[in-house]
């Protein structure tokens, strides 16, 4: 419940942000952040949906103290991926980002 709570106070957050600059005239509307965002949303969401049935099915394990630490590590690196799987699919990341936060322009 707090993931949630907090994730969706991270998306408030920023719409308010972005309404308060552009009505400033700080900030200007672009469709390719407007795209992004929603790219990035819609890869959050489609998370929540994996993580939240695999939760479901492996109920049982989450259950025994003694693979719960595995059980947690197993959660972040699905997430992780699924998320970054979702974010190529919707266009929130592109290839040319990940080739520039590599270093190689």
């Amino acid at each position: 419940a707090i993931a949630v709570a907090t994730g969706i106070a991270g998306w408030v957050t920023l719409g308010l942000m972005l309404v308060r600059l552009a009505a400033r005239g700080d900030w200007a509307l672009q469709k390719a952040l407007c795209m992004r965002l929603a790219g990035q949303l819609a890869a959050a969401i489609g998370m929540a949906v994996v993580l939240g049935r695999l939760m479901v099915v492996f109920a049982p394990v989450m259950q025994s103290s003694v693979w719960l630490a595995a059980w947690l590590a197993v959660m972040i690196a699905v997430g992780a991926l699924v998320f970054g799987l979702l974010g190529f699919i919707f266009g929130a990341v592109r290839r040319t980002d990940i080739a520039r936060l590599r270093g190689r322009n």
